[in-house]
């Protein structure tokens, strides 16, 4: 004998095919709901900008432009031309100024920071009907200054001009 007997009548037995499954029983009541889990970090808030236009315009060499039409989110403006930054990040500035007809070269535009250079445009010889555009990156902090100014070495008139701010992260 070993660990199992078996009695004389099922000696030799195979196990029959597998029955047919049976109809699904009753769904048993839900489950107590689980603990909250925990609150993920607030993430940043992407949408800070200023944007202001301007129209014809004579402005001093090393004067600021000055604009009107303008929108802010994050940012503040106070005039002449002066846009204050509210939140840290990096920055997007995009500059425009197009040139009265009767305007003679160079047309030169600086985008500062804090009275600092960041990024310019220039257009030199004639300027008539030209548009001249600044586009630059900068990572700014609170209380930084933001002001596009005339650097062509003369008083320029313009046509038109615009300033975008936007924060990309």
């Amino acid at each position: 004998m070993g660990l199992f007997y078996l009695p004389p009548s099922l000696q030799g037995w195979s196990q029959g095919d597998t029955g047919a499954t049976g109809a699904t029983g009753v769904t048993g009541d839900t489950g107590a709901t689980g603990a909250t889990g925990v609150t993920g970090a607030t993430g940043t808030r992407i949408g800070t900008r200023a944007s202001g236009n301007f129209g014809t315009q004579t402005v001093a060499n090393d004067a600021n432009f000055s604009f009107v039409n303008v929108v802010v989110a994050g940012l503040t403006y106070t005039a002449p031309g002066i846009f204050t930054i509210q939140e840290d990040g990096i920055y997007e500035i995009v500059a425009i100024v197009s040139a009265a007809s009767a305007q003679a070269g160079p047309l030169v535009i600086n985008v500062n920071v804090d009275g600092s250079n960041v990024v310019n445009g220039v257009v030199r010889g004639t300027t008539v009907g030209q548009q001249v555009t600044a586009i630059g990156l900068a990572r700014l902090v609170p209380g930084t200054a933001i002001q596009l100014t005339n650097n062509s070495g003369q008083a320029i008139t313009t046509d038109s001009g615009r300033i975008t701010i936007f924060r990309l992260s």
